[in-house]
């Protein structure tokens, strides 16, 4: 296996979409949140995958992630509403910025 300071950092697939830090600290590091549209075997898909930081300051995909089937998305896309909803999170914000760290927005 090749040390994490000696090897080259993967290189992303398809479109990234969106990208969402998360900062580390002492005991954890730094993670980002990538959604992204690509495709496998000739079939397309929305990604959204965990990326960690390694010791090199790159960052490396991690197991933690789902893949949704453009047929999945539109009921997907109903469940977060409704967890929009619950969690009185406007969707529709005069100010285009998301709420920090997942907090309601009043």
């Amino acid at each position: 296996m090749t040390d994490a300071a000696t090897r080259e950092a993967p290189r992303e697939t398809g479109t990234r979409l969106l990208t969402i830090p998360r900062p580390g600290n002492r005991q954890k590091p730094a993670t980002e949140l990538r959604i992204t549209l690509d495709t496998f075997e000739g079939h397309q898909f929305i990604g959204a995958r965990v990326w960690e930081q390694g010791a090199d300051r790159n960052f490396y995909p991690t197991p933690r992630g789902i893949t949704i089937r453009p047929r999945e998305l539109y009921e997907v896309i109903r469940a977060l509403c409704a967890a929009a909803k619950t969690l009185a999170i406007d969707l529709h914000p005069k100010d285009p910025a998301p709420p920090a760290d997942g907090a309601p927005s009043g």
